[in-house]
């Protein structure tokens, strides 16, 4: 099912929601139950929220060493800059395969 963005008429609250593409057009609001606009944004464009968030317990906890729980991509990359880490993903094939990124392992 396609995520589709829309914005209520009476509240203009914006949000995303799944939906079969013969059903989009019977979405209401999920706040007010108002009638609903379906905006239309370039696909090229990601999202920075992470729904729900994200808890990290192994690097960025909080003060008192509780996991702590990020909801962008921007305040991950924000903290993490703010104890001096960087994400780093790299390619390391293994022994003897033929070296190809595509179907060897990450670490």
């Amino acid at each position: 099912m396609p995520l589709y963005d829309f914005r209520c008429d009476a509240c203009a609250t914006e949000f995303e929601h799944f939906s079969t593409v013969a059903a989009r057009n019977s979405v209401r609001c999920k706040g007010c139950g108002g009638s609903v606009e379906r905006l239309y944004k370039p696909s090229a464009v990601v999202s920075d929220s992470i729904p729900g968030g994200l808890v990290v317990d192994h690097v960025l906890t909080n003060p008192d060493g509780s996991p702590a729980k990020v909801y962008s991509k921007s305040e991950l990359k924000r903290r993490m800059a703010q104890m001096g880490y960087e994400n780093h993903v790299e390619h390391k094939p293994e022994k003897g395969s033929d070296k190809s990124k595509h179907t060897s392992r990450w670490f």
